[in-house]
C-alpha cells in the first residue's frame, strides 16, 4: 500500500485513532485522500467495537465517487488496513498512553 505514511494528520482527541495506524499521504490526490479517510473510518467502525462508534465512526463510502478509480481504491486498501490494525490492536490487548494515568 503505497499511500500510507505515519502522522499524516493531527492528532483529532475527538476522534482519536490507535497509537501508531498509518494515514495518507499528504501529497496523494484529493481523491485518494477521501477514499482513504472513508474506508479507514469504516473499518474502524465495522472491527474497533462499540468504543469507535460512541467517537463517531461509521460506514462511510461516497456513492458519487464508487466510479472514480483513485478513490473506489484507497477506500478498499484503508478499510482492509484499518479493519486489520485494529483488530490486531484489540487482540493483542493493547492501551493507548494515558488511558492508564489518572
Amino acid at each position: 500500500m503505497e499511500g500510507i505514511h505515519a502522522g499524516a494528520e493531527p492528532f483529532n482527541m475527538w476522534r482519536p485513532k490507535p497509537p501508531g495506524i498509518g494515514e495518507v499521504d499528504p501529497n496523494a490526490p484529493p481523491n485518494y485522500k477521501q477514499g482513504w479517510n472513508d474506508g479507514c473510518d469504516t473499518g474502524l467502525f465495522v472491527y474497533g467495537g462499540d468504543h469507535y462508534r460512541y467517537l463517531g465512526y461509521k460506514v462511510k463510502q461516497d456513492y458519487k465517487m464508487i466510479n472514480n478509480e483513485d478513490y473506489y481504491n484507497a477506500w478498499q486498501d484503508a478499510y482492509l488496513y484499518c479493519r486489520w490494525y485494529i483488530w490486531n490492536y484489540i487482540r493483542k490487548g493493547d492501551i493507548p498512553i494515558g488511558f492508564t494515568e489518572f
